[in-house]
Formats: C-alpha cells, sequence, structure tokens
C-alpha cells in the first residue's frame, strides 16, 4: 500500500511539474510575442504625446476662432494620424483597406479641424506630420529593441492596374484670393480612381475637399472650403526597380464653394491640378507614393499654388 501511494504521489508531483514548465512556457512565449508590439506601439504613443505637448506650449499660435494660442499643431489630428499609422503598419500585411481606410479617418480629422473653424490648414498638416513622425521613431525603437521582429517586405511588383487612393495635400499659393485679400497654405484630402487604358496611359477620377483660408492686410478673416470632382488623364512610367514607378496626372474640374463668410466668392470654380510622383508597391495590393504638383482655384480672382502631397493605394 505504502508504495501504491509513493508511486502516486511522484506522480502527482511529476505531473505539476510537467505543468508549471509548460506554464512558464507558455508565458515566457507570450511575453517574447507581446513586447514587441508593446515598445513600438507604446513608444509611438508617448514619442506623441510629448512632442504634441511640447509644441502646442512653445508655438504660440491664435486659433482661427480666437479662442486660445495653441493652436499649432493640431492635437486631435496628431493623436488620429498616430493611430492610423500605427494600425498601418501592424495591418497592412493583411489588406490595403486597413491602410487606406486609416489614412480616411485622419483625413476627415483634418478636415472637421478646419471645417468647424478650430484650425487653420497648417495647424492640422503639422498635426499630420506630428503623428507620422512619432509612430515610424516608436517603431524605428521597437526594431532596434527586437531586432527579429522586423518584417521583410513581400515581393511586389508595381504594376499600372486599377487603384483607388486616399490623399492628402498641402497647397501653397502662389498669388491670388478674393478681392483685396490672399490665400495662405491650404489642404485637400480626397479619394481618387484610376483606370489603366494601355500599359501607359489611363484615366483618372476623384472627389474630395479643400480648404484655403484668407487674409486681409495680414489678418485672418475665413476660410473658403469646397467639395469637387475632377477627371482627367493619367500617365505610368515603371522605373528600374520594379517596386518603384513614375506617374503623371492632368486633372480638371469644379468645386462647389462654401463658408468664406463676409468674403465675395463664386458659388462654383474650376479647377486645375497637375501632378508627377513616384510610389512603391509594399505588397503586391498596396503602394504608397509621394507627388508635387501645381493647382489652380478659380475664385474672384485665380489661386495658383505649388502643391505637395501623399497617398495611399490600394491596386486590383
Amino acid at each position: 500500500m505504502k508504495k501504491i501511494f509513493a508511486t502516486i504521489l511522484a506522480a502527482s508531483l511529476a505531473a505539476q511539474a510537467g505543468v508549471s514548465a509548460a506554464e512558464k512556457a507558455d508565458t515566457a512565449d507570450f511575453s517574447a510575442r507581446v513586447a514587441p508590439y508593446a515598445v513600438r506601439i507604446g513608444v509611438s504613443v508617448v514619442a506623441n504625446a510629448a512632442l504634441t505637448e511640447v509644441l502646442k506650449t512653445t508655438v504660440h499660435e491664435l486659433r482661427p476662432d480666437r479662442s486660445d494660442n495653441d493652436s499649432w499643431p493640431s492635437r486631435h489630428v496628431s493623436w488620429t494620424a498616430t493611430a492610423a499609422s500605427i494600425v498601418s503598419h501592424e495591418l497592412y500585411m493583411k489588406s490595403p483597406w486597413w491602410v487606406l481606410g486609416s489614412h480616411l479617418v485622419a483625413d476627415a480629422m483634418c478636415m472637421q479641424r478646419t471645417l468647424s473653424n478650430s484650425h487653420y490648414p497648417k495647424d492640422v498638416l503639422g498635426g499630420m506630420l506630428t503623428g507620422i513622425v512619432s509612430t515610424e521613431l516608436g517603431y524605428i525603437v521597437g526594431g532596434l529593441v527586437y531586432p527579429s521582429s522586423r518584417r521583410p517586405l513581400p515581393a511586389a511588383t508595381n504594376d499600372f492596374l486599377p487603384s483607388v487612393d486616399v490623399t492628402t495635400r498641402a497647397d501653397f499659393p502662389l498669388c491670388g484670393g478674393v478681392k483685396g485679400g490672399s490665400s495662405r497654405t491650404g489642404i485637400s484630402t480626397g479619394v481618387r480612381a484610376t483606370l489603366p487604358l494601355s500599359d501607359r496611359f489611363g484615366v483618372g477620377a476623384s472627389a474630395g475637399m479643400r480648404s484655403q483660408p484668407v487674409y486681409v492686410a495680414d489678418r485672418y478673416v475665413s476660410m473658403i472650403d469646397g467639395i469637387g470632382l475632377a477627371a482627367g488623364a493619367v500617365y505610368y512610367q515603371p522605373l528600374p526597380s520594379r517596386r518603384w514607378a513614375a506617374e503623371a496626372r492632368v486633372m480638371p474640374g469644379f468645386i462647389k464653394n462654401f463658408h468664406g463668410k463676409g468674403l465675395s466668392r463664386p458659388g462654383m470654380s474650376f479647377t486645375l491640378d497637375m501632378s508627377a510622383g513616384v510610389s512603391c508597391a509594399l505588397t503586391p495590393c498596396l503602394a504608397l507614393g509621394a507627388e508635387a504638383g501645381y493647382s489652380l482655384w478659380t475664385l474672384r480672382s485665380a489661386v495658383s499654388a505649388v502643391t505637395v502631397g501623399v497617398f495611399t493605394r490600394a491596386l486590383f
């Protein structure tokens, strides 16, 4: 009997030891998997909070509604851009729509802050840049602390395929505006589609919003906002590295103007956007790109502007 009890006790202790070891192994494996996420996301969030608050307390800029003097950069947009960048980093391998959806949410926040007269376009552009820089810093630190967590890009070629883009653009006026006033840095956001007709040429269409502040005698007067449609031609050129490609667009269109309190402005305007840029395929279905160009917006006098923008693209 003593031998039986001794055998049962020994088996129980061995089983308990085995379970404990397994639990420890599971815990260690869980920590190894979670720790890289915690570091890169944690550093991104902390860096964003610190950088945003330092900038807002050191840069004194009155809001358009004159409520306070911490307008630059937009805190709401900075937070949203960081969240969108984190989602894009973590989920871009699963579907390009995570990236486009995140970009669209960030753009919606940009336009909400300008349409509500809470921020100038330069404030929301600064907030978006702050959020992106903070996130990239977090992921660089995460890669240094946990090198094994770095994920190589999959093989991809940047072919000329039907695509949908989400775009964000800064507009730097050269001249023009409304009678007695001048325009300052504006923002344009939108969604555009491209349909190839051959290996090099295609057609494109876009829908979007733009916001442009107007000053009279160096004093802010109002924001002129608009929503419009455009369509035009697209030229595509593959580059030696098949992951990269160059493109050019000419997109005439029309825009419905609204807001602009106290300003003489037309209800409808003609627009012309010309741009050239490059894109890089991250996966077979996702590309990121940047572009520069020229924009014309006919208010009471034509507003011509140099434009700089970025876009995320889903390929079909």
